[in-house]
């Protein structure tokens, strides 16, 4: 995960010697946020639309548009794990889940496309 990353640039950087300790505090908490709720929203309506298109035209196998739908969900309820004050608590096992089928999901669209023989059919 990059947050502890970015947090050490924020601490050892050039920037933190004329940071308030209030400021630094702001900008974690601002990408524990981006990280936690933008980033699973997103995901999810990547997945939401390819999943639509995969159901309207056929072109991957259909139940890999059930599945994005599934993760498409998990990626909506994610963002809910800021809520949360357990680190364990049911939303931040959702959005741990969200994460690793967003992974999952887009592994098996890479093979489904990788497996497609047939050849396109011309636009009308």
């Amino acid at each position: 995960m990059p947050l502890p990353f970015f947090w050490d640039t924020l601490a050892f950087g050039d920037f933190a010697e004329g940071a308030s300790d209030e400021t630094l505090q702001t900008l974690m908490l601002a990408a524990t946020y981006a990280f936690t709720g933008l980033i699973p929203l997103a995901g999810a309506l990547f997945v939401l639309a390819s999943s639509l298109v995969i159901v309207r035209t056929g072109v991957l196998w259909t139940w890999l548009a059930y599945l994005g739908a599934i993760e498409g969900v998990l990626g909506v309820l994610a963002p809910l794990a800021i809520l949360s004050a357990d680190s364990e608590g049911f939303f931040d096992i959702i959005s741990f889940s969200a994460f690793i089928g967003l992974l999952v999901w887009v592994l098996l669209v890479g093979i489904a496309m990788v497996m497609k023989t047939e050849e396109p059919a011309a636009a009308a």
